[in-house]
């Protein structure tokens, strides 16, 4: 009996002592150093790298270095191994990176040996540290890649009949406006997005013939032009003889008197 006693009296003083004593609860902070670049890059050229700090509450002092392949980029600005401070209220810090792509394939980037504290307790709060990478290629293989497709989808003249029917292999086409038709608008659809056209929209245009051009350019740089031999109508002539010799005037409405 003293013995169970004994342990009751034990086990009470433990419960009392904790409920005495037990701290409040804190959330602990949670701090991350992330990376942030391109996803690609061309040989030569230069390209920005930021490494950014953060915290759920404010970061008292971090530290990191930035890892990467000198063999295949070269630091322009930015210093690699960062120690800093916070002010109480900093909940991030940002800093900013040049290379320069030296040649083909992948460069990763992150930082290690990293350290973050957080400002009320000085606990480390680091839960994650991320990496970007950058695929660098030289010009010549990115326009490698590039499509050469420069053909028409569709061609219109918005109240003609191309003649012969649209074709995205033939090249010449033709077509009647009627009198007084001063615009002509012209339809095109490339059938690569990536394409580019020229000689579509309104375009003015005038009586009789008319030749319009639609080039288009493959995202390659080939070109192809497709073509319209517009006619815009014409009133009747007039056969009128001059002395002894027969002439033919082409008239135009605006031109025509009532006699």
């Amino acid at each position: 009996m003293k013995k169970l006693y004994k342990k009751i009296l034990t086990g009470a003083f433990i419960l009392l002592f904790v409920f005495l004593f037990k701290l409040p609860s804190i959330d602990a902070a949670s701090c991350r150093i992330g990376v942030s670049a391109p996803s690609s890059a061309v040989v030569g050229q230069s390209f920005k790298v930021t490494v950014t700090v953060s915290g759920s509450a404010s970061i008292g002092s971090w530290e990191y270095t930035l890892s990467y392949d000198s063999s295949k980029v070269r630091l322009n600005s930015g210093q690699l191994h960062v120690v800093d401070y916070g002010n109480g209220s900093k909940t991030s810090a940002s800093y900013t990176y040049s290379f320069t792509a030296l040649t083909s394939g992948t460069a990763t980037f992150k930082p290690v040996n990293a350290s973050v504290l957080d400002y009320s307790s000085t606990n480390e709060c680091l839960s994650s540290t991320g990496s970007a990478s950058v695929s660098m290629k030289t010009r010549a293989e990115i326009e490698a890649g590039y499509s050469r497709n420069n053909n028409l989808a569709s061609l219109s003249v918005e109240g003609a009949e191309l003649s012969p029917s649209f074709n995205a292999s033939t090249l010449e086409y033709s077509a009647t406006l009627p009198v007084d038709t001063t615009k002509a608008k012209i339809n095109a659809t490339a059938a690569d997005s990536t394409a580019t056209i020229s000689g579509t929209g309104e375009i003015d245009v005038v009586d009789g013939l008319n030749k319009i051009e639609v080039v288009v350019t493959a995202q390659h740089g080939e070109k192809k032009t497709y073509v319209i031999n517009l006619t815009v109508e014409e009133l009747d002539p007039i056969n009128v003889k001059v002395g002894g010799k027969n002439y033919t005037i082409v008239r135009k409405s605006g031109q025509v008197e009532n006699i």
